[in-house]
């Protein structure tokens, strides 16, 4: 019963942190650690935290369990000298990764996004700027969905089922974008999370 609510708990956690991330890695179409024995992942993350101006300590990354099934198969996390140490192999964890401590977790679900489409940006946008404004679009673009603008991937912290307004959870746009430009929506995708413990 007390595993019960846990898992209660982190499934709520674990949603709560998705629909409040800022950015995005990826388009959802690619399995993480799918290039075997590269830490693209991480080192992506990394960015997207650097430029959101994160401590570099204290900074955390959970998988899910078929991300961290994946990254277990790698073969330099199984080899005591190259990772330069044998706990990984031994417990399944190790020393922080690129700056990451290590978690997994199986309350990160798949997130169900909206069937939005067509929507582009109506106006021009600065750098910063978190409440564009979208015309042309169908569909309903939801919380935690994440859409790609002018090659940057945002998560919405406000959706819309019409033309109108959404919001950008922080830091909001990282460049300038001019009217007419796609929203183009990822569509389901498979959470993995990055933050910093404070």
């Amino acid at each position: 019963a007390y595993r019960q609510l846990a898992n209660m708990a982190e499934k709520d956690v674990a949603a709560k942190a998705v629909a409040g991330a800022s950015r995005a890695y990826g388009d959802g179409t690619k399995s993480m650690f799918a290039t075997k024995d590269s830490l693209e992942e991480f080192a992506q993350m990394a960015k997207i935290l650097d430029e959101n101006g994160c401590p570099e300590d204290g900074r955390n990354i959970v998988l899910s369990n078929s991300a961290m099934a994946s990254l277990r198969s790698f073969s330099f996390m199984n080899k005591a000298n190259e990772l330069g140490s044998d706990e990984f192999v031994r417990y399944g964890y190790t020393e922080p990764i690129v700056g990451f401590k290590l978690w997994k977790s199986a309350g990160l679900s798949v997130h169900k996004a909206g069937d939005g489409s067509g929507y582009k940006t109506a106006g021009n946008f600065n750098a910063g700027v978190k409440d564009p404004s979208v015309d042309a679009g169908t569909g309903a673009l939801l919380v935690g969905d994440v859409v790609t603008i002018d090659g940057e991937n945002y998560v919405i912290g406000k959706g819309t089922d019409a033309p109108g307004i959404i919001s950008l959870n922080r830091p909001g746009l990282m460049k300038d974008v001019a009217t007419g430009t796609a929203l183009t929506a990822v569509g389901n995708y498979a959470p993995r999370v990055a933050f910093h413990e404070d």
